[in-house]
């Protein structure tokens, strides 16, 4: 009953001022008020309007035309929540609901700086398989854009050019072309020349540790997967030729594709020579940018045309997803993780975030 009473009492102070500042953000504490569901609905597809409904009139209780709103820490917790547990982590409906979000802003600087800059904190920092594509979306949108005005110009720069070293491997994207030397370092393979339905590109090094656990697997698993249409690109990155001959010997990884770059390919003259002649491109012997490289292993697994289905992935998680894939299961995104390779011992470099968490709302 005293609870009734009070929430009787705060929607009749919304009611008879609805321009105050508590009236404002005490709404903004409020849940939405649902409707019923249109009758004759099955349980799914009622489960289904719901949703949607509860989605699109998911800010209907705060102004965000009101800068006064962002300096509250309710504003953080209810725009977290709808980034994180309302809308599905999947990257192409994070893209068009975040900038639906941002154009309701309209003119309030104060929330157009803190939606833009959490958003973007929270899809570069993502563990969920994909979400890059968020992250890229964010930088292209207001970032180059010049509309984030309130960064200095060298992290601005920054931030860019970690969104340009993404942007080449993308989830949906066709993969470029890698060509580089096996063994022999005189005959070159392209990875588009790989006829199969899957390709895995798996990018190693002959010293890494974690390399030295995972690819023996990811081998196991190509035997497993080859006469079911998987071929593998395996390019061992380090310069190491001998250490990668080596380990190729010792762990019998014969029957799929090994490649790499080498010491004399990486001299200038001679780089220049063979992106003249043909032989390979500058993305193929730039492949630690063109895919993003900051720690190793590194897993993607395209179709048959070469376009990025996932990346990241362990093993474990490439044998899940190729038997889902054979049997035309729909892939929930939201549910796959990057895989993370680092312990106590033998922790990965990795390169840090440019964007900080939004410690401070605007001062008053």
């Amino acid at each position: 009953m005293l609870n009734k009473t009070v929430i009787d009492y705060q929607k009749n102070l919304i009611a008879s001022n609805p321009d105050l500042l508590v009236s404002k953000l005490l709404r903004m504490s409020m849940d939405i008020e649902m409707p019923e569901s249109p009758a004759g609905l099955s349980e799914e597809e009622r489960v289904k309007w719901n949703y949607f409904w509860y989605r699109q009139h998911y800010w209907d209780n705060v102004d965000l035309t009101d800068p006064r709103l962002v300096r509250d820490p309710a504003f953080h917790k209810v725009l977290e929540r709808f980034l994180t547990q309302t809308l599905p982590q999947i990257p192409d409906t994070m893209c068009a609901e975040t900038k639906k979000l941002v154009d309701r802003t309209g003119a309030n600087y104060d929330a157009f700086k803190y939606v833009v800059h959490q958003a973007t904190y929270l899809a570069e920092t993502s563990k969920i398989m994909c979400m890059d594509r968020w992250f890229v979306f964010m930088i292209d949108n207001w970032y180059k854009t010049g509309k984030v005005d309130w960064i200095k110009e060298d992290k601005l720069k920054n931030i860019i050019e970690s969104a340009d070293e993404k942007r080449f491997c993308l989830c949906g994207e066709i993969a470029p072309d890698i060509i580089l030397p096996d063994t022999t370092e005189n005959h070159w393979v392209s990875m588009h020349g790989l006829n199969a339905k899957y390709t895995l590109l798996v990018i190693w090094e002959a010293t890494c540790g974690h390399c030295k656990k995972e690819v023996p697997k990811l081998y196991e698993l190509y035997q497993k997967w080859k006469d079911k249409g998987l071929a593998v690109y395996a390019l061992e990155g380090e310069l190491e030729n001998d250490k990668w001959k080596k380990f190729i010997r010792e762990k019998n990884l014969l029957d799929w594709t090994n490649v790499s770059d080498t010491p004399a390919i990486m001299q200038q003259d001679s780089a220049s020579k063979l992106i003249w002649k043909g032989t390979t491109t500058l993305q193929s012997l730039n492949f630690r940018k063109t895919y993003d490289v900051s720690s190793t292993p590194k897993v993607f697994l395209m179709d048959s045309d070469h376009r990025i289905i996932a990346k990241q992935l362990s093993a474990e998680q490439l044998e899940e997803l190729l038997g889902k894939l054979e049997k035309g299961e729909d892939i929930d995104a939201s549910r796959m993780k990057q895989t993370e390779y680092e312990d106590e011992d033998e922790a990965p470099v990795k390169k840090p975030g440019t964007v900080r968490q939004q410690a401070n709302r605007p001062k008053q």
